[in-house]
C-alpha cells in the first residue's frame, strides 16, 4: 500500500479480448433467435389476416354489399371489403385501413386512404385469381356490382381464395399463406418466391400443408 491506497490493476489485453469474444458470441446468438421469433410473430399475423377474410366473405355473402342483388362472394381484390361504398357513400369498412392498404393487387381504384399499397407487419395480401385446377374466381355471368366505384364482374357464389406472403423472403417471412372458402388455411416455403403477381394462380401440385403443422 502507499499512502493508505491500495493500487487497483486494470483489465489486461487478453481479458478484455475474452470479454469482447463473449459479447459476440452471445450476440451471434441472441440475433437469429430474435430474428425468428419477429418471423413467427409476422406469419401469425398473417394467418389472422387470412382467417379474417373467411368472416368477413360470410358476412359480405349475407348482406350483399355490392348490391348486385345475389348472395355471393367479393372475389376481385382485398381492398374493396373496406373501399366499396354503401348506400349513403361512405366506405363499408368490413377491414380497417391498415388490412386495405396490405392489398398487393387492388382491382380498383377507392379514392380514398386506402389507395396506397404497404404491408401489413411484413405481409401484403391478394385475392387470387383462379383455383388449383385453374377455375377463375370471378364468375362472368352474376350481375355486376351496383355500388361505386367497382364495375363488372366482381363475384362468385361459392368460391373464394386469398393470399398471404412476405414482403421481403427470409426478413419479414418465410411461408406464403392461402385459404379458400372451406376455411381452411394452407401454408408453404416456396423459397425466394414467384413474383407477388404470379401467387394469384395456386399451384395443384405445390407441397401445401395445414398453417401451422
Amino acid at each position: 500500500m502507499q499512502g493508505g491506497m491500495m493500487r487497483h490493476r486494470g483489465f489486461t489485453l487478453i481479458e478484455l479480448l475474452i470479454v469482447i469474444t463473449l459479447i459476440a458470441l452471445m450476440v451471434a446468438v441472441a440475433v437469429p433467435c430474435f430474428l425468428r421469433a419477429q418471423v413467427a410473430a409476422r406469419q401469425s399475423n398473417a394467418c389472422t389476416l387470412m382467417k379474417a377474410l373467411v368472416s368477413h366473405e360470410a358476412v359480405w355473402r349475407s348482406q350483399d354489399f355490392d348490391r348486385n342483388g345475389t348472395g355471393d362472394y367479393w372475389v376481385r381484390d382485398v381492398r374493396g371489403l373496406y373501399g366499396i361504398r354503401d348506400q349513403v357513400g361512405s366506405p363499408v369498412a368490413l377491414i380497417n385501413v391498415a388490412f386495405a392498404r396490405a392489398d398487393r393487387a387492388a382491382a380498383f381504384s377507392y379514392a380514398l386512404q386506402v389507395d396506397t399499397t404497404q404491408p401489413n407487419k411484413g405481409y401484403f395480401v391478394q385475392a387470387m385469381t383462379t383455383d388449383q385446377d385453374g377455375l377463375p374466381y370471378v364468375d362472368a355471368a352474376l350481375p355486376p356490382p351496383s355500388a361505386e366505384p367497382v364495375s363488372g364482374p366482381c363475384s362468385n357464389r361459392s368460391r373464394f381464395g386469398f393470399t398471404a406472403f412476405p414482403e421481403v423472403y427470409g426478413q419479414t417471412g418465410i411461408s406464403v399463406f392461402v385459404v379458400g372458402e372451406d376455411g381452411i388455411i394452407r401454408e408453404k416455403d416456396d423459397g425466394a418466391g414467384a413474383p407477388a403477381l404470379d401467387r394469384r394462380q395456386v399451384d395443384a401440385a405445390g407441397d401445401w400443408r395445414l398453417a401451422g403443422g
